[in-house]
């Protein structure tokens, strides 16, 4: 039996929208090197999944340690700014589904562990922010996005069921997530996130490499 029509659409934005998530690990990486630190690519995979907070830690502890966490977070965030006003690209066929979302007249929201700054920089040099509702950040909540509260939580701010929203990820534990608050989830391959793909595939209603390319 064909599911109901969808009455939200809550997506991801970095790896699901934008093609990201390799800044994040050379944001760091940059800043290393500025400073005269040799890096190397097991450095750089050290740095794969970390926040803000985390990268910087990590960075003064064990590469300079004369220099605090948050004059180092500072500065990562300061490279990352430049990047999503000015050059984070889209990924393929993302203009596509959201074209098709606002055709169908399903309201759409970002949920994201970026910083809203980054995100809303992004979404306005790309024109997109007149898809959304809203931008959620996880960080300005205090949750993650391994927290089904949090896609009940967007769902509401949607005014959509939960069983009909629709929620476009590139990671496994958000997916996870959102199949738990009962979702539909519909999944987008990345790179960063490519060992994952089998499980998240297996999660999902719908999967494709390109976003402009899911059915549902």
């Amino acid at each position: 039996m064909r599911p109901p029509e969808a009455a939200g659409a809550i997506l991801d934005m970095d790896g699901t929208l934008l093609d990201t998530m390799g800044a994040w690990e050379a944001a760091p990486m940059d800043l290393l090197r500025e400073r005269g630190v040799t890096c190397t690519e097991r450095m750089a995979a050290a740095f794969h999944g970390l926040g803000f907070e985390a990268a910087a830690e990590h960075i003064s502890q064990a590469y300079l340690p004369d220099c605090r966490p948050e004059e180092l977070m500072e500065e990562i965030v300061a490279r990352l700014r430049r990047f999503y006003r000015e050059a984070a690209p889209a990924k393929p066929g993302a203009e596509d589904l959201l074209r098709r979302l606002a055709g169908r007249r399903i309201p759409m929201a970002i949920l994201t562990s970026n910083r809203r700054e980054l995100a809303c920089a992004a979404l306005d040099r790309m024109g997109w922010r007149k898809y959304f509702r809203f931008i959620l950040s996880a960080r300005e909540c205090g949750m993650t996005k391994s927290d089904p509260e949090l896609f009940r939580l967007a769902a509401e701010r949607l005014e959509a069921p939960p069983e009909r929203c629709l929620v476009f990820e590139d990671s496994l534990a958000p997916a996870k997530a959102a199949a738990a608050a009962g979702m539909r989830v519909m999944a987008v391959l990345d790179q960063s996130s490519r060992a994952d793909w089998p499980a998240l595939r297996a999660l999902a209603e719908a999967s494709a490499r390109d976003p402009g390319e899911l059915i549902f």
